[in-house]
């Protein structure tokens, strides 16, 4: 019936092998399925996946534009996630530092996840050049996840990166 919730879930339980054979394809089929309502959520989802490649087979192209159209719904966890992207990704196509740096800042405040909030900020500065700002805001970042008792190494290591005036490449 097109439900984009419904699909999700049972792409999920495909994935996982929950009342279903595990089958990468077919989980995709309905991943697939999901995010062309265009619901948000299901872009978000479908996008995660596709984008670490561990559940089902990496499109990086396909994750970036699920992405942009969630973000263009203003969907703050999809700006969030694809600021990173687009601040930290290896692959030249995909570095996008001025736009990471909008997407941030767009989201920024909206964002409840403080640590991760500061910690794409400062991502968006450093790849920008900014990095006295990348260096002042990635130091909140680190001051939140210790005040949640969150592991903080690569917090550190990324602020390391920022004090070389280096910019963080996933």
């Amino acid at each position: 019936m097109g439900h984009p919730k419904a699909q999700t879930f049972t792409a999920l339980n495909i994935i996982y092998g929950n009342h279903f054979e595990q089958d990468r394809q077919k989980a995709l089929a309905w991943l697939l399925s999901a995010a062309s309502s265009k619901d948000n959520s299901s872009l978000y989802l479908t996008a995660s996946l596709l984008y670490d490649g561990k559940l089902i087979d990496a499109n990086k192209r396909k994750a970036i534009e699920f992405l942009q159209q969630a973000a263009e719904q203003q969907h703050v966890k999809s700006k969030v996630k694809l600021a990173w992207i687009l601040a930290t990704e290896k692959e030249a196509e995909f570095f996008n530092p001025p736009k990471a740096l909008q997407l941030i800042n767009e989201a920024y405040s909206n964002y409840l996840d403080r640590v991760t909030a500061y910690e794409t900020l400062a991502a968006a500065q450093a790849s920008n050049e900014q990095f006295d700002d990348a260096i002042n805001t990635q130091q909140s970042a680190l001051n939140f996840a210790k005040e949640i008792d969150a592991n903080i190494d690569g917090a550190q290591a990324r602020l390391k990166s920022y004090q070389q005036h280096q910019v963080w490449r996933q």
